[in-house]
């Protein structure tokens, strides 16, 4: 899941816990911290399932989250992406 659609959108918000994550249509890439058998598995199962299993397994698996919206914008920058402002 590395291409972006064309079609598709990509926000920043802030989170309850005042970190700023993505919304709308994420990459994998975006939204997790694992290795691509992890992400695959977080979109077919969910993250929760992906973390247990990736625990389980001794991989580690986080969401992603940024301490500036700015850091967040220039990751997916850095990336490729393009972030719906």
């Amino acid at each position: 899941m590395s291409a972006q659609p064309t079609n598709s959108r990509l926000f920043v918000i802030q989170a309850p816990t005042g970190r700023f994550i993505f919304a709308g249509s994420v990459p994998t890439t975006l939204a997790f911290d694992a290795c691509d058998e992890d992400r695959d598995r977080a979109v077919l199962a969910g993250p929760r399932l992906a973390r247990l299993i990736a625990e389980r397994e001794g991989r580690e698996f986080k969401t992603i989250s940024f301490a500036s919206k700015q850091e967040a914008l220039d990751e997916a920058e850095r990336q490729g992406y393009r972030v719906t402002v």
